[in-house]
């Protein structure tokens, strides 16, 4: 695990990934934080507007930074070194590990950035350390599964199918913001993060699914499901000669 980890290492240094862990969330905190003086809007608001548009993006962000990883090896022979690693499941936890760990600190960055500019400089903003803490959970939180899925599919498909997915996931999250996704945001993994943060910034009321579902239950359901996309992914691994469509 330590040979992949510093095989991986290596070999993602030379691409933009460390960059883009960093430069990401520092222009999400800079044009959201310049919205928001020019338009004078609440603080308040705000954290919560940043934190949903982060879970907006996230899909799009996770098929971009997947790539980056998987097609570095599909470029290297056609996948060869992850063919013929002695164990694929490990070569695989060392991809998880970078992409995890880098979406963890993009992240935290990005959350608590703003909550350190809002803090410092907005006389009226009241979000405490916890519930910035709770924010970030839901957004990184619900993140886990577009990983999951997205390295699924550029591992089967390619980096077209991944973004192609990505897109509509995109749309479909922004779907479920309306009365539409009442009860079907659920369902939509890409609008977990979006309608959780709603649910805390209406104190978890006004929410039609949870007349019929538990809250703690959601958060289940959600773990529930995030884990089965873990398992599915593995077993594609075990079982991978390649991508079935050349590109």
């Amino acid at each position: 695990m330590i040979d992949n980890l510093l095989a991986d290492f290596f070999k993602i240094r030379k691409t933009p990934f460390f960059l883009l862990h960093l430069l990401i969330p520092l222009l999400g905190i800079f044009i959201f934080f310049s919205y928001q003086v020019i338009a004078q809007h609440s603080g308040n608001l705000m954290m919560i507007s940043f934190c949903q548009v982060l879970s907006l993006v996230y899909p799009i962000v996770a098929a971009w930074l997947t790539n980056i990883v998987i097609n570095q090896e599909i470029e290297a022979g056609g996948g060869f070194f992850l063919l013929s690693a002695r164990s694929r499941s490990s070569a695989l936890l060392s991809k998880l590990f970078y992409l995890l760990i880098g979406g963890l600190l993009a992240c935290f960055i990005a959350v608590f950035g703003y909550h350190l500019l809002n803090f410092l400089l907005v006389a009226s903003y009241q979000f405490s350390f916890f519930q910035v803490g709770q924010l970030f959970l839901f957004v990184f939180g619900c993140s886990i599964f577009q990983y999951f899925l997205h390295m699924s599919l550029c591992l089967k498909l390619g980096e077209h199918v991944s973004f192609g997915v990505a897109a509509l996931e995109f749309l479909l999250a922004a779907l479920m913001m309306t009365s539409l996704g009442e009860i079907l945001w659920i369902v939509v993994s890409s609008a977990w993060g979006m309608r959780l943060i709603r649910l805390m910034g209406t104190d978890f009321t006004g929410d039609v699914l949870l007349k019929f579902i538990p809250f703690p239950l959601i958060i289940l359901l959600i773990l529930v499901i995030t884990v089965l996309m873990g398992v599915i992914l593995f077993a594609i691994m075990r079982s991978w000669e390649g991508r079935t469509n050349e590109e």
